[in-house]
């Protein structure tokens, strides 16, 4: 059992990899699937976390958004896939912590934010 998020930090970093790209890898932006694949990231992220550290209260946020083709890129100034994110909380520095994994395919980009917090 861990007592730091910083104990487990690449452990949640690698298992939130695995449930992207075992949820999204080879999949096509679809709106009115992205509901349900944010759910399913969160609840899969969150199980794998229960097992590797129960006495942390954890909150996944999951953003998934659509990219641009190049020919729409080039009509707009800017991309839909350019997006900055920013977080903060207030937390004890020494058992708290966060990770944030990116990833993306050609048609959306996903960002997972996972934070761990000692109960």
């Amino acid at each position: 059992m861990s007592y730091s998020f910083e104990e487990i930090a690449e452990d949640i970093e690698a298992s939130a990899q695995r449930s992207i790209v075992a949820t999204l890898e080879g999949k096509q932006y679809s709106q009115k699937n992205v509901v349900s694949w944010t759910d399913e990231l969160n609840e899969l992220i969150l199980k794998d976390a229960c097992k590797l550290s129960d006495n942390l209260k954890y909150v996944v946020s999951t953003v998934i958004i659509q990219n641009k083709n190049e020919e729409e890129k080039s009509n707009t100034s800017t991309a839909a896939s350019e997006i900055t994110m920013s977080s903060a909380a207030l937390c004890n520095a020494t058992t708290d912590g966060a990770v944030t994994v990116k990833w993306d395919n050609k048609t959306l980009s996903v960002v997972v934010t996972v934070y761990g917090i000692l109960i």
